[in-house]
């Protein structure tokens, strides 16, 4: 296993490039092996990259993140997938098909929510929050915020702090400090977003609260040709950067 920091974009490069996308799926973040539609994310790239509805992103040993709207994105884990069911920012929905991935929201309107389907359970975020999913056993996490699953017509609130085995009704209390890469990693995104954005003191804290600091991930060494990835970046493998989930810091400031 080798040890490498996480891609942070070049601040000039950054503020050049923020993006709002009118749809959810424009692919944020990709490390190592990441496809849409069995088609490899290439780093570096000259566009970028997207999931279309009904589309599936999968990752074998990668990481990946997708904005679902200016202030909320997904982060899918190693050996994971999922696919996009609507790409609309004000109700972008998902189904994980596999793996584990957590939602970030940061900032929502009133009226706006974010829906994830994994298997038979339906769980809707409404809330300013961090969620983590897992697919096999089926399990919702809530690190922070407030979610509704809804299921066999009966909708089940779930706290902060919580988690529930997707096919139970039973929410028990678990330890919130990052258990594995994808935690580890989704925290330190957190806090180099909230960075990016400037003045995100409280994304910046939750992240630490919640998830922990940004403490580095760890992957296997790739085969793949190495490229370049600027100051502060290990070059062990290939990452693709897009869009930065917002055009500025008032993007987040709004909603709940």
């Amino acid at each position: 296993m080798r040890t490498w920091t996480a891609a942070i974009v070049a601040a000039a490069g950054l503020h050049a490039q923020t993006v709002i996308g009118a749809k959810a799926g424009l692919i944020s973040y990709a490390l190592g092996d990441v496809s849409v539609d069995g088609r490899a994310i290439q780093a570096p790239a000259t566009r970028w990259a997207a999931v279309k509805e009904r589309s599936v992103l999968r990752t074998e040993h990668g990481l990946a993140e997708v904005l679902l709207g200016p202030c909320s994105v997904l982060r899918l884990g190693n050996e994971s997938a999922f696919r996009l069911l609507a790409a609309s920012p004000e109700h972008p929905r998902m189904e994980l098909l596999s793996g584990s991935a957590v939602v970030e929201i940061s900032a929502i309107a009133r009226d706006a929510d974010v829906t994830l389907q994994a298997r038979t359970a339906v769980v809707r975020m409404a809330r300013s929050g961090i969620y983590r999913f897992d697919a096999a056993p089926p399990l919702l996490k809530v690190f922070s915020g407030r979610a509704a699953v809804l299921r066999d017509g009966q909708i089940l609130e779930i706290g902060a702090g919580r988690m529930l085995p997707l096919p139970g009704t039973l929410a028990q209390r678990f330890d919130r400090q990052p258990a594995d890469l994808l935690d580890r990693w989704s925290g330190r995104r957190s806090v180099e977003l909230a960075q990016m954005r400037g003045g995100g003191g409280d994304l910046r804290q939750r992240a630490e609260d919640t998830q922990g600091s940004a403490t580095r991930a760890e992957l296997p060494r790739y085969t793949t040709p190495r490229q370049p990835m600027g100051r502060g970046m290990d070059n062990s493998a290939p990452v693709y950067t897009g869009p930065h989930p917002a055009a500025a810091p008032s993007a987040c400031a709004a909603g709940r």
